[in-house]
């Protein structure tokens, strides 16, 4: 009881930072970024948020076309679409992190973080950084995270792990966390059939009008 009053007093004092995201648009990535950026931070990953979330702490949100969130969820169990498997994995999207995404995604006081653009290009991210915390951040600092988690580091980090159960406690990294198409945008299109696309895009309708896609 007591450590827990001691950690809300810390938290009001500092508050942390929450990196927030609908699961596969990015989050773990930048969740780990933020950590080796800011050590001295608290930094917490979440897939929902509340309203005291917003009111104590600094927001990070990572966003994605949601057509490819579900594509890639699809590809981390390993599953193939049909007709129930892909209502079951938009609500589960919608769930975790994308109804919430669309509640706050016009707020300025949150950085949001397009998949699209940060996507090969870490430096977009750490500049984000800068600009919304009003610090520099140097470029041997970011040459050493950059190395640490490219797409060819996580693959070599992960690869002892035989399906997404299975993770790394400290990183967040899962077996299947990268698929075999790497994380490159637009895989939805080569992935679903036209009648699949159309019926999502229907079910996403509002969300993708409210994120810019």
């Amino acid at each position: 009881m007591i450590d827990k009053i001691i950690t809300k007093s810390k938290d009001i004092i500092n508050p942390p930072i929450i990196q927030f995201g609908p699961i596969r648009s990015g989050s773990t990535l930048v969740y780990n970024i933020l950590k080796d950026t800011y050590p001295n931070k608290k930094i917490i990953k979440k897939h929902t948020l509340n309203n005291f979330d917003i009111r104590r702490s600094k927001i990070i949100a990572t966003y994605r076309n949601p057509l490819d969130c579900l594509t890639s969820s699809f590809k981390r169990y390993e599953s193939f679409p049909n007709e129930d498997s892909i209502k079951k994995q938009i609500q589960e999207l919608k769930k975790f992190g994308l109804d919430d995404l669309k509640n706050i995604f016009l707020r300025d006081d949150i950085l949001k973080l397009k998949y699209e653009d940060f996507y090969g290009n870490y430096d977009y991210i750490f500049d984000s950084f800068e600009d919304f915390f009003g610090n520099s951040i140097s470029k041997e600092k970011r040459n050493i995270i950059k190395s640490k988690y490219s797409i060819e580091a996580v693959i070599d980090k992960t690869k002892g792990f035989k399906n997404f159960s299975e993770f790394d406690k400290e990183t967040n990294l899962h077996g299947n966390h990268i698929s075999n198409t790497k994380g490159a945008p637009n895989i939805h299109a080569d992935f679903f059939t036209n009648e699949h696309i159309k019926y999502i895009k229907h079910e996403f309708s509002d969300y993708l009008s409210t994120l810019g896609y």
